[in-house]
């Protein structure tokens, strides 16, 4: 049976400074903008986040909101940071 995701808001977050003259920092942080708006866009953080609860929920009795809150916050972040990971070698 699937398990319906619990919506979450996103973090505020202040805008990334630019720092003026250093075109690896502008290039790297272009980079991870276009990534974070793709995962968004494409909706592939979502199934990703949808398959990994529904794998997880199977082994587990009722659970609640925020256990199933807090496992798709680390499923979320799991999967930023291993292409983050794989991008930076």
């Amino acid at each position: 049976m699937p398990v319906p995701l619990i919506p979450f808001p996103e973090a505020l977050r202040p805008p990334l400074p630019t720092i003026e003259g250093n075109v690896d920092y502008r290039q790297m942080r272009d980079q991870l903008l276009r990534i974070d708006e793709l995962l968004r866009l494409t909706g592939g953080e979502a199934r990703f986040v949808a398959h990994c609860l529904e794998a997880w929920a199977q082994g587990h009795s009722p659970i609640s909101a925020r256990v199933q809150l807090n496992f798709q916050l680390h499923t979320r972040r799991a999967l930023r940071c291993n292409l983050l990971r794989t991008l930076l070698q």
